[in-house]
């Protein structure tokens, strides 16, 4: 079985997987589709603009082929390119030739990811990351606060710094400590015993 005669689920699963060239069959496969839509809701003839819109749509569809619908692709790639089709138009619009398919695949394979597609984190990682962060911070910022606040009250002034020195002369005080026969002699006459 060639990979042309593969349905578009088992194609998308090896082009998540990193394979170039199943990407490239479902270029070939649904481009036509995208570029009806895109000249619909123009309302113009097929133009440059309208591959270029077809490109750009496969492009973006590149960095998000791990949340392509496998069982709607199509319907996947039309919400990506944001443009609605309705079967009228889908019937007026000139089908892409062979050609046209090639070239846009051209230009498109240049920009397709080299090795192994990183899969992406779920969305809850990051949302679960955030709320994790905001909880340390709503636990650190209070913290921080108090201890500032605790620190400015506890510094007063320094009592050391408080205390003004006044300079003393010498005989401004007497201090000899000598035992003179005079103060007992002072203490007994006032009527104690020696």
């Amino acid at each position: 079985m060639s990979d042309a005669d593969r349905d578009d689920e088992e194609l998308l699963a090896r082009a998540r997987d990193g394979e170039a060239s199943a990407f490239a069959i479902l270029v070939h496969r649904h481009a036509a589709t995208l570029h009806a839509a895109a000249v619909a809701s123009s309302g113009a003839a097929a133009d440059a603009a309208t591959l270029t819109t077809v490109r750009r749509t496969f492009l973006r569809a590149m960095r998000r082929l791990d949340r392509a619908d496998p069982t709607d692709l199509e319907g996947w790639l039309l919400s990506v390119q944001g443009t609605p089709l309705d079967e009228e138009a889908a019937a007026r619009a000139t089908p892409l030739t062979t050609s046209e398919l090639d070239e846009l695949w051209r230009q498109l394979a240049p920009c397709w990811p080299r090795g192994r597609r990183r899969r992406r984190l779920p969305r809850w990682v990051g949302q679960v990351a955030l709320v994790l962060v905001l909880l340390a911070l709503a636990v650190a910022v209070p913290y921080a606060l108090l201890v500032t606040a605790v620190e400015e009250a506890d510094q007063g002034p320094d009592p050391i710094a408080e205390v003004v020195a006044v300079p003393i002369d010498d005989d401004q005080f007497d201090l000899t400590f000598e035992d003179t026969p005079q103060d007992d002699a002072d203490g007994a006459t006032d009527g104690e015993e020696p």
